[in-house]
């Protein structure tokens, strides 16, 4: 069983290109994934089934190392700043329901229940970590509604009147007084793509005549 855990945590270690002291949160990972997998020496049930009396679902389960953008409207700095931000999915926390969020800018891990992911992009490979957005992305944890801007993928918290709505579930692992995150500046459609995206077909948008 040793072998086999750490096996598991080099294989999710390697395939999102993460250094190795991110190996806890991919322990844990693994250790979660072996309880909730099938074993063929219980009659095909799972630990967690055996022990709780109930399947697992697996309708949750995100690939570890992605990139992902938790709501963080709890922390913003005012009403205009961004309710989200790019962070790397670190797993799921032991005694909460949400998601484990690595912001690489301020090296803080937030606990988010409203999360969007992308799970085609990898932002500890060369050349990721500072690259806008790409416009592929999964549903987010357990049916919560976050509303989207209309066709460009990015997370929006709405007008001023319901800021407050589904931004209070953002936790910090570590005490401080929260980030200050910038406004961002413009972007245009053809910047929206990461450069040299070998694995992603993008179709630029049509340019206008004048």
């Amino acid at each position: 069983m040793l072998r086999t855990l750490n096996d598991c945590v080099r294989t999710l270690l390697f395939h999102a290109s993460m250094p190795p002291r991110f190996w806890p949160d991919a322990l844990a990972t693994v250790t979660l994934l072996v309880n909730i997998h099938p074993c063929r020496v219980r009659w095909s049930y799972t630990p967690h089934h055996l022990l709780y009396g109930v399947p697992p679902a697996y309708d949750d389960l995100r690939i570890f190392g992605c990139r992902c953008y938790p709501n963080t409207a709890a922390t913003a700095a005012h009403k205009l700043a961004p309710r989200s931000l790019p962070c790397v999915f670190l797993g799921y926390p032991a005694n909460t329901k949400g998601y484990r969020c690595y912001d690489p800018v301020s090296h803080r891990v937030l606990t988010s229940r409203h999360v969007y992911f992308d799970e085609l992009v990898f932002p500890f490979q060369q050349g990721l970590l500072a690259t806008p957005p790409t416009m592929l992305m999964t549903h987010k944890y357990r049916g919560s509604v976050t509303r989207c801007s209309g066709g460009d993928g990015g997370v929006d918290g709405g007008d001023d009147d319901d800021d407050d709505d589904d931004g209070d579930d953002v936790q910090l692992d570590d005490d401080g007084d929260g980030v200050d995150f910038p406004l961002r500046e413009g972007i245009s459609p053809a910047d929206s793509f990461p450069p040299e995206s070998s694995f992603l077909s993008v179709f630029s948008a049509p340019q206008r005549r004048l």
